[in-house]
């Protein structure tokens, strides 16, 4: 297991649309309200990763315990800590959290309907050149969610990690893994396998 610290994470947004009559994709007040949001309730609290299959967690409303593979074990105070929907704590999988609660707090109907959204990229920076970014990218109109639609999701870390090396081509500097989120009454489902809309 790495040892126990922490980062300051920086946050940016890409978005691709039309302009839309307002002149704007959309609108810069309505993403920092947003974005602000997401990172004001996980700012200054310990990240712990609840989906972990490493970790045995253990929440009792006061205190929150956490016991990692090599049996060292660790007690926050609850209000100290907050439970992600994640696998681990890492800059690629904060991206793509924090990419899926943008988009369900604007809504996908909205993005794609009535905004004209066509991608979203979110980055997590841990330091000036240490970064991550989760994109979806929205196929179509979905009016309806038909089913054969889909929306298609990446993460990329840059620069890679020296013990990812193996598995990066030596002219790549991209770290690249795929994940399709589903779609299922108008939520965002993040998934390993790719879904159809329903």
């Amino acid at each position: 297991r790495e040892k126990l610290h922490g980062h300051n994470y920086r946050l940016e947004l890409k978005i691709w649309g039309r302009k839309n009559s307002d002149g704007y994709v959309l609108d810069f007040g309505k993403i920092k309200t947003v974005l602000r949001g997401i990172c004001k309730n996980i700012n200054e609290h310990v990240i712990i990763p609840s989906l972990s299959d490493v970790l045995k967690i253990l929440d009792n409303g006061k205190q929150v315990s956490v016991e990692c593979e090599d049996e060292s074990c660790f007690s926050f105070p609850a209000d100290d800590c907050i439970l992600l929907p994640i696998e681990h704590s890492s800059a690629e999988e904060l991206a793509e959290y924090i990419l899926q609660k943008t988009v369900e707090s604007f809504s996908v109907e909205y993005l794609i309907n009535e905004r004209g959204v066509t991608a979203m990229e979110l980055f997590v920076s841990e330091a000036p050149s240490q970064s991550a970014s989760c994109r979806i990218d929205f196929i179509e109109s979905l009016p309806t969610y038909p089913e054969g639609k889909r929306l298609h999701m990446s993460c990329d870390a840059k620069p890679f990690i020296a013990n990812e090396r193996s598995r990066v081509n030596k002219s790549s500097s991209v770290v690249r893994r795929q994940v399709q989120p589903c779609l299922l009454k108008n939520e965002l489902k993040p998934q390993k396998l790719c879904c159809s809309l329903k």
